[in-house]
């Protein structure tokens, strides 16, 4: 029987740790499932910014001091006795990881049990403004903005205890031109017409200027919308500008745009952008103020006439919670326009004795 240690940061907070917490997810990923890992760089901040909350970490070696598990533990300041369980990765070739995996997740929840958190969500880095969820499958390729874990993981935590919480997805709509028109584009057009007829106006992001002058309006807009979504933490604006800029680095934003209104003030914002031959409509937010005058359609057209000239194959709407509005207008959209495929997520739960 192997025996195993675990460890964590907070009583082993060297750079050697870190570097092996970070780099983990590379080395025990099967090759298949090596786009769904946070790099190494991007994880050392968030971690590091974990640190200075209500967080933890841990490693679980066996007895050749060879790390084969890894996961953190965040018990929230704003969403009472509500915990999260997240960085999870396991070596699924050890022939003891099941012991290894009971272990970790059992002193992670033994951890939030003493800051009093009575119930948990998983998988969740830190809160789920970073990387969360386990993927269910589907057809068509794998994107690195999405979660992409293998099936042992939701296996592994469903074994301790957890259920389903709320399920995403990502699907497509794809690009199909007859003559001079795209198929089933006509509607969310109609959209965007009953829009600039409300006074509206939409104009492109200042990507050269875009973390001192778009970025701030993005945050409050973001922590205004956003604020009875499911798992909704605000996060100190230096975080949110860390994520954003990672991002700038990483794609081409230019399809997405600023919503104004009749005064030319910020009233929303639709955040999309491009991979390789796919248009992703990531997240949009507007306004309270403006909530069912019916922009989030035309916001969307905006955002397809602009790669109409890229010959796009097809639009992605990216990681969308199921069952709320955002799906119904996704639905409208994908009619008539031959939908392709689909990638499914699930945000597990487990209630504390």
């Amino acid at each position: 029987m192997t025996t195993f240690t675990i460890t964590n940061l907070r009583d082993h907070n060297t750079a050697e740790w870190l570097q092996e917490f970070a780099e983990l997810g590379l080395k025990v990923r099967a090759f298949d499932y090596k786009i769904g890992v946070t790099n190494p760089e991007q994880t050392t901040k968030i971690v590091t910014w974990g640190l200075t909350l209500n967080t933890d970490f841990w490693l679980v070696k066996d007895q050749n001091q060879k790390s084969i598990v890894r996961l953190g533990a965040h018990a929230s300041k704003n969403l009472k006795d509500t915990g999260t369980i997240g960085f999870f990765e396991a070596d699924l070739t050890h022939p003891q990881i099941e012991e290894a995996i009971t272990l970790a997740i059992n002193t992670a929840e033994t951890w939030l049990k003493s800051q009093g958190v009575k119930s948990i969500a998983a998988p969740v880095d830190i809160n789920t403004w970073f990387q969360y969820r386990f993927s269910m499958g589907g057809g068509g390729p794998r994107f690195k903005w999405e979660p992409t874990t293998p099936p042992e993981y939701e296996a592994h935590f469903k074994r301790l205890g957890y259920s389903n919480f709320a399920h995403y997805h990502s699907s497509t709509y794809p690009y199909i031109k007859i003559l001079f028109w795209y198929l089933g584009f006509r509607p969310i057009q109609k959209s965007y017409k009953n829009l600039i007829k409300q006074g509206f106006t939409l104009r492109p992001f200042n990507l050269e200027k875009f973390l001192e002058v778009e970025l701030p309006v993005i945050y409050e807009i973001c922590n205004e919308t956003f604020k009875d979504s499911l798992m909704f933490e605000p996060i100190d604006y230096n975080v949110f500008k860390m994520i954003y800029a990672s991002a700038l680095q990483s794609y081409d934003f230019s399809p997405s745009c600023m919503l104004l209104d009749e005064n030319k003030q910020p009233a929303g914002f639709i955040f999309s952008f491009y991979d390789g031959d796919f248009l992703v409509i990531k997240s949009m937010a507007i306004r309270n103020i403006h909530h069912g005058k019916k922009l989030a359609t035309g916001l969307i057209y905006h955002s397809v006439k602009e790669s109409f000239p890229r010959k796009t194959k097809m639009a992605i709407s990216a990681l969308v919670r199921s069952g709320i509005m955002s799906e119904k207008i996704e639905q409208s959209r994908q009619k008539g326009t031959g939908f392709r495929w689909k990638h499914e997520y699930v945000l597990l739960k487990k209630d504390l004795p």
